[in-house]
Parts: C-alpha cells; sequence; structure tokens
C-alpha cells in the first residue's frame, strides 16, 4: 500500500473529485460526461483518478469481440487510450494528488504499468491499486482518505427498494471499515455504482450517570478527523461510480459486454466531498 501527502489549499476550502472507472478505448465509454466533469473542477479542486481509466484490452481478451473498441476515436491500443487520457486531463493535471491501478491495467502490468505511466504524465502519485492519502493544512495533517479501486459490487435481493438500498449501503460500510483505521472516509472503485454511507454515529444516543445519582442522555460526536482512530460508525463510505454506458450508440452493430450479460443500468457519474476550513464536511454524488 502506497501513502501520498497533499496540501490543502491555504483557505482550507476546496472539492475533491473522486472518478474513475472511465474506460476509454470501449465503445460505450462516455467521453462526453467525463469533459463535462473536468470542465465542472474549479480552480481550487483535487481530482482523485481511482482506476479502470483505460479499456487495456488485448484482442485475445473476449471483450474485445463484445466491448468492440472506440473506432469513431481510434482508441485500439492501451497506449493510445493512455494518451487520451493525459491529453483530456491536461487543464487539471496539477490537481491529481493520486492515481490508482484498476483491474484491466493490471492484466499488462507485467509488460506496461498504464496507470503508473498516466500517472507520471499527468505530474500524481501512482497510488498502486490501494493508497492512503494524508491531506495537510496548516502544516498538519487535516484528515486522511483510504482509497482503492476493489475488486466487488455490493448488492441485495431484497424486493424493496428501501431495504435493497440500505443493504447495499450496510454492505459497503462493512466491507471496508475494517481496511483502514485512521482514516475520515473510504472510497472504492470498480462496482459501476454510485453509493454514499454518510456517518451514522452522530444518530446514536447513549446515557450516563453522575455520583449524584442523576442520568443524562447524549449523542455520539463527531471525532477529531485526524486522530490516530476513528471510530467505523464515524466515518464516510463511498463507490465512485462510472463513465461507461449500458447500451452500445444504436447503429454502431457491436454488443456491450454489459447488455450482452443483463447488467443493470448505472448512474453516469463520480463522487464530490466538500473541504471546509480543513475538514470533511460532506460527499455527494454528482451525475452527468
Amino acid at each position: 500500500m502506497e501513502v501520498v501527502t497533499w496540501a490543502l489549499p491555504k483557505s482550507g476550502d476546496c472539492s475533491i473529485y473522486l472518478a474513475g472507472d472511465f474506460h476509454y478505448g470501449a465503445l460505450t465509454c462516455s467521453r462526453s460526461s467525463i469533459r463535462q466533469m473536468i470542465s465542472g473542477i474549479q480552480k481550487n479542486d483535487l481530482l482523485i483518478l481511482m482506476g479502470d481509466l483505460i479499456e487495456a484490452i488485448t484482442p485475445d481478451d473476449r471483450r474485445w469481440q463484445t466491448t468492440s473498441v472506440a473506432w469513431q476515436d481510434k482508441l485500439y491500443t492501451p497506449q493510445e487510450q493512455a494518451e487520451a487520457i493525459v491529453r483530456d486531463l491536461k487543464s487539471v493535471k496539477v490537481r491529481i494528488p493520486v492515481v490508482l491501478a484498476g483491474n484491466h491495467c493490471w492484466k499488462l502490468m507485467n509488460t506496461v504499468c498504464f496507470p503508473q505511466i498516466i500517472a507520471t504524465a499527468l505530474d500524481s502519485e501512482y497510488g498502486g491499486a490501494a493508497c492512503v492519502v494524508h491531506f495537510k493544512f496548516q502544516g498538519k495533517t487535516a484528515f486522511r482518505f483510504h482509497l482503492m479501486h476493489g475488486g466487488w459490487t455490493p448488492f441485495s435481493q431484497a424486493k424493496d427498494v428501501v431495504q435493497a438500498d440500505a443493504n447495499i449501503r450496510a454492505a459497503l460500510k462493512q466491507k471496508l471499515q475494517d481496511q483502514m483505521g485512521d482514516c475520515i472516509a473510504h472510497f472504492t472503485g470498480h462496482g459501476h455504482r454510485l453509493i454514499v454511507q454518510p456517518p451514522t454515529a452522530h444518530r446514536q444516543l447513549y446515557i450516563n450517570t453522575s455520583e449524584a445519582g442523576k442520568i443524562t442522555q447524549h449523542y455520539k460526536v463527531t471525532p477529531q478527523q485526524n486522530a490516530s482512530y476513528i471510530h467505523f460508525d464515524s466515518r464516510w463510505y463511498g463507490m465512485t461510480g462510472s463513465f461507461l454506458k449500458l447500451y452500445s450508440p444504436p447503429g454502431s452493430k457491436a454488443i456491450g459486454y454489459a447488455e450482452m450479460v443483463g447488467l443493470r443500468p448505472n448512474e453516469i457519474g463520480c463522487l464530490k466531498a466538500t473541504i471546509k476550513g480543513g475538514q470533511l464536511v460532506n460527499v455527494t454524488k454528482v451525475v452527468y
């Protein structure tokens, strides 16, 4: 696991976009949505790249026949896909703390490590499959993010949509909470789903007593975000979505892998963490 350090703006105010699973080179990659996201990143904002930025498949992979390649953009090879990523992200290259590796690139790493090449071209750190980022404010660690590309998608068989949503968010939290103990937030990619699970500690009631025999009630409070251990109910959890569409363009005569196996539609977008005064105050979904 890699450890990365990044200084927040002097004001302590910014947004941190967490985006991945672009799949450049796939016919169903929504490059227009990616460019829309990039255009919305403001001067002090940051962008974390969560892996699977390129399709990185070779002609002997079964997905080559089904997913097809982005022939309209001539992104046939992993090298061409990586170069396109760097071109599209040129405007934010000094504001990308870390680039993660995904499972698509992993299969080619014994030959070329494309996420590391992309990170170097963007003046970013290469974070491997998982890392922790220490965000600094006024010379000290303000909070930490645990980041991983992952290899798993939470699901629920509940028939009611409310129960299914709760089950999925609980499964995400349970999967991530033991990965790291000193991080205010855990984020994973891979699952192509946009999920946010906020902290729950502040909703939990406890009582105590005094020597005089008085019983009082309290709610659990938010801990210091730079603490050496943060209770798992006080952390944020998120899955960072995807920019890969379900269906191939009508008239292309191509068959997307997702539609072949009958996957459900997914939101196109990413997550955005809001930082105020050097503290994480909110995480929201951004859908394009």
